[in-house]
């Protein structure tokens, strides 16, 4: 999400990411995939963008 200085989303960029599970209990991500796609979302939200960024926070859901 790209959000501006009022606190007003301007901007949004997501990728689906896969999960596989290997045997019960397991769960595996690809890093190199969830890379890619990191970069695909902020293109996505860098598109038409007017102004250059100020600042960079990256969170993620366990």
């Amino acid at each position: 999400m790209l959000i501006n200085e009022q606190g007003q989303v301007v901007a949004r960029g997501s990728r689906p990411l896969s999960i596989s599970h290997p045997q019960a209990g397991y769960s595996e991500q690809d890093p190199l995939l969830i890379w890619q796609a990191t970069l695909e979302a902020i293109a996505d939200c860098m598109t038409g963008l007017q102004r250059p960024i100020s600042a960079l926070a990256i969170s993620n859901q366990r």
